[in-house]
């Protein structure tokens, strides 16, 4: 589809529905509630250590912090969310056991009973509204707080009992609280720690902080009174502990996987998986996520649409699937990707590949020798598309500046604003809101390029007020045409993430939205 094309919008009525769905009226689970994803089989066996490497150093296991997807991983073992989601990404009960919508702006959550913080102290309902607290606290500074915009406010009606009160309906709220801004920390913890509470963590989840010495490993062990329990009643989680270490080089991840020197890796190289499917385990999400590059449309010269249209028009993306990635990747055309229930197979954009139109716009935008500075991750995939991309923009006059850094680097740069345009991957999220509008609403989670978009705002606000699937579908689908006119961002191709794991590793899952669950995982011996 020609992205020109993409500037007008249809209009329709969409009648406002309340959030009363059949699951949300009174959905239960008790508190020995058998772990999403338990797969029958032999008897799990408890003891061992359970290696990770991963790509990158953690930021830190706080919930209201900055985070990346390696620390998605660590902060699941220490905390657990108030909802959580099944294989199918339909919302499940977790923290959360149950809960009720009196109208379409309140919700009425009703906490699993019994459930105590690490450090001994309850986990009740105002440690629910403490954490939430903080995270909408302004002078906290959370990269979450966007996402709980539509909270107006969070009261306590018992110790067992929550009243959260919206300022307008959000069908998408529950899946932001089975992410990070749905992990519990002890504010007893918080409290005593201060400053320091990222060397002391406590959550309710499977596993409690051991230590974390930087650039070296960070571990957890078995939390000895977990909540939860298998479904023989037994207790979880079944490992003594995890520690994970962060291996950069997926070459030397890969050679520690094979040599038995880890248990699990979280990224490979393409060219490594027929070794790992032969010499150990593969397993692989569904594509929700992508490799993307954001432009800084608040500063020249990503100022001028024209100018961002350009550079998506130049890139030569199957050759990067195919020559790079061997096919294990597709072709990127929009922000909702394939395992998204929002995503639209017969969307295109910017394909095939039009050197042409691209000077055509440079040249119109008085960009005919544009030169700009292009961070990205110093690993790989990231360090051989750059270099096709550089190449890519050459063809149509365009100078990239390459700049590679390492993952910590690149996201604080990326968090702070600093980069004319820069490449990161986004392992995406079940629901749509979250996916398409942090990164496209005024100043989104994960807005980095500042780009604003009022008939965008006004779209995913529609989205988000009603519960009928099929109307925000169309509401999303509606956003991203106009969004790939605007191009704020350059999409790349779409990514299944994949972890290769020792033959001996039982129970692992990896979720769709890149996380992974290590609660019902034990060693074979």
């Amino acid at each position: 589809m020609d992205m020109a094309s993409t500037t007008g919008i249809t209009r329709r009525s969409l009648l406002k529905r309340s959030l009363m769905t059949a699951a949300g009226l009174s959905v239960a689970a008790p508190i020995h509630q058998p772990v999403p994803g338990y797969a029958a089989g032999a008897p799990a066996v408890k003891g061992g250590t359970l290696r990770v490497a991963i790509d990158s150093e953690p930021l830190g296991p706080d919930p209201a912090r900055p985070f990346s997807r390696v620390d998605r991983y660590v902060d699941l073992t220490i905390y657990d969310t108030l909802f959580t989601f099944d294989e199918k990404l339909r919302i499940q009960p977790s923290l959360v056991a149950r809960w009720e919508t009196p109208s379409a702006t309140e919700y009425l959550w009703h906490l699993q009973p019994g459930v105590r913080f690490h450090d001994g102290t309850p986990f009740d309902a105002s440690a629910v509204k403490f954490n939430i607290d903080r995270i909408q606290d302004p002078k906290n500074n959370s990269p979450s707080r966007s996402l709980l915009s539509t909270v107006a406010g969070v009261d306590v009606v018992n110790p067992t009992t929550v009243h959260v009160k919206l300022t307008q309906p959000n069908a998408g709220l529950l899946s932001v609280f089975a992410d990070i801004p749905g992990l519990m920390a002890s504010p007893a913890a918080m409290a005593k720690s201060g400053s320091d509470y990222l060397n002391h963590p406590i959550g309710t989840g499977p596993f409690v902080f051991g230590e974390w010495v930087r650039d070296e490993h960070l571990s957890v062990k078995r939390s000895p009174s977990y909540w939860r329990r298998d479904p023989q009643g037994a207790a979880l989680p079944y490992l003594d502990g995890v520690m994970f270490r962060a291996i950069p080089d997926m070459q030397a991840k890969l050679t520690a996987l094979l040599t038995r020197q880890v248990d699990v890796i979280d990224s490979m190289p393409v060219t490594a998986v027929a070794t790992v499917k032969q010499q150990a385990q593969y397993v692989q999400a569904p594509p929700l996520g992508y490799v993307f590059f954001f432009m800084k449309v608040d500063q020249p010269p990503f100022n001028d649409a024209r100018v961002r249209q350009a550079l998506c028009w130049a890139i030569d993306r199957p050759a990067i699937v195919q020559t790079i990635l061997r096919g294990t990747a597709t072709v990127a055309q929009g922000p909702l990707p394939p395992a998204s229930w929002a995503y639209d197979p017969r969307f295109t954009a910017y394909t095939p590949r039009d050197v042409g139109k691209a000077r055509q716009l440079l040249n119109a935008a008085g960009a005919s020798t544009l030169n700009f500075s292009f961070l990205y991750p110093s690993e790989e995939p990231f360090t051989s598309v750059a270099q096709v991309l550089k190449s890519n923009w050459a063809e149509a006059g365009v100078t990239a500046n390459l700049q590679q850094q390492d993952f910590s680097t690149l996201l604080q740069n990326m968090y702070a604003g600093k980069f004319a345009a820069l490449m990161i991957d986004y392992s995406g999220r079940i629901d749509p809101d979250v996916s398409v509008g942090s990164f496209f609403a005024t100043g989104g989670l994960n807005n980095a390029g500042k780009y604003s978009n009022p008939q965008v705002d006004r779209l995913l606000a529609q989205a988000r007020s009603t519960s009928v699937t099929t109307e925000r579908a169309f509401l999303y689908r509606e956003v991203q045409r106009i969004v790939m006119h605007d191009a704020p961002i350059g999409l790349i191709y779409y990514t299944a993430l994949s972890n290769g794991i020792a033959k001996s590793v039982r129970g692992y899952q990896l979720m769709a939205d890149g996380t992974i669950r290590l609660t019902n995982v034990w060693l074979q011996r």
